[in-house]
């Protein structure tokens, strides 16, 4: 059983499907497309389906990539006042759970994650009742969405979470995509933000691992590493590390003598791997076999398993999800170790 445990999903027609984008974040992802595909989805823009477009293409992807079982989808919550109302001038990107959990109806190879930010005023109601609707993970991510995960006030929120054995997916180290984040809002993205959640028992995946992997950017990997060792409920996962951000990071994680026991696959789809930045760890004859594919499951998929990633990161997360073959996480320590919490950023 293979799990994509990374999988995005945006939109911005927001009279039609409640997802939103600001204009500046269309703008700077219009930017990073190739041309071709950023007129395309310019065309679809202009006729009024650009949303439609990016469901049926994720959707593809899925449903082509034959040797991924199951891929974990996630919704992306916005940015609160202080009235726990959602403040839209501030939020870049805003994907409702309702529209995750409504995409799940459409392929049983989904399994959806939900993004729920704590500082939203209902966010106890919202929580129970995507967990009701089928909702398996939580997905959060603090620098964009603007709150420290080492909030005390947050401790309410993590119970929940551990007692319903839900695992959190919380992005860690430097934030390149979304442009709601500031310079101060980077530093939530530091590992030992999550020690809280850890304490009380939370399953916590650290989305990237704690890397960041640009010029002059903060990485957490060995903070990630020392977390490992204290908690036997944390993992990371490998979401980007065939893109180039990160490929210079792999020979020393591929290398590690037990890291494997904590790491679970993700593709951070629909992200491309960058084939060229591959040339020197896998065949030229791979690469080009996966140059003519869009499709950045299969691409990602079978670039860790040339790179020799081991079996078990594709298919360690099932129990995570309630994936194993008597439906219940098994991964949960009867103690949980404590570490000492980080003060909030101010």
């Amino acid at each position: 059983m293979v799990i994509d445990s990374h999988v995005h999903i945006g939109g911005m027609q927001t009279s039609k499907t409640g997802c939103f984008m600001s204009p500046a974040q269309q703008k700077y992802l219009h930017k990073e497309m190739p041309k071709a595909m950023s007129w395309g989805f310019r065309v679809a823009g202009w006729l009024g389906v650009v949303d439609q477009k990016i469901r049926e293409r994720l959707l593809k992807f899925i449903n082509e990539a034959r040797a991924v079982d199951y891929a974990v989808v996630f919704a992306m919550d916005g940015v609160y006042n202080q009235s726990g109302q959602l403040d839209l001038n501030k939020t870049s990107l805003y994907t409702p759970n309702d529209y995750v959990l409504a995409l799940a109806q459409e392929s049983p190879k989904i399994i959806p994650a939900v993004s729920v930010n704590p500082n939203r005023r209902d966010w106890r109601h919202q929580l129970d009742r995507c967990l009701a609707q089928g909702a398996r993970a939580v997905k959060w991510l603090p620098s964009s969405q603007h709150f420290d995960p080492a909030d005390g006030k947050y401790v309410d929120f993590y119970k929940i979470l551990a007692n319903k054995k839900i695992p959190l997916i919380s992005h860690t180290g430097f934030e390149h995509t979304i442009i709601s984040v500031t310079a101060q809002t980077q530093g939530f993205g530091e590992p030992k933000r999550l020690i809280p959640a850890l304490d009380q028992g939370v399953a916590v995946i650290m989305a990237h691992s704690g890397t960041s992997g640009g010029p002059g950017e903060p990485d957490y990997w060995e903070d990630f590493i020392e977390l490992c060792r204290r908690y036997p409920h944390l993992y990371g996962d490998t979401a980007a590390f065939t893109h180039w951000t990160r490929v210079g990071l792999l020979p020393k994680i591929i290398h590690h003598d037990w890291i494997f026991e904590r790491l679970i696959h993700g593709s951070d789809s629909t992200l491309q791997p960058s084939l060229n930045a591959m040339r020197n760890l896998v065949s030229e004859d791979l690469i080009e076999e996966l140059r003519p594919s869009s499709n950045s499951l299969i691409k990602d998929f079978h670039l860790k398993k040339a790179l020799k990633f081991p079996d078990r990161i594709f298919n360690q997360s099932a129990a995570l999800f309630n994936l194993s073959p008597n439906g219940a996480p098994t991964n949960y320590p009867n103690k949980v170790r404590l570490g000492v919490i980080p003060k909030p950023l101010s």
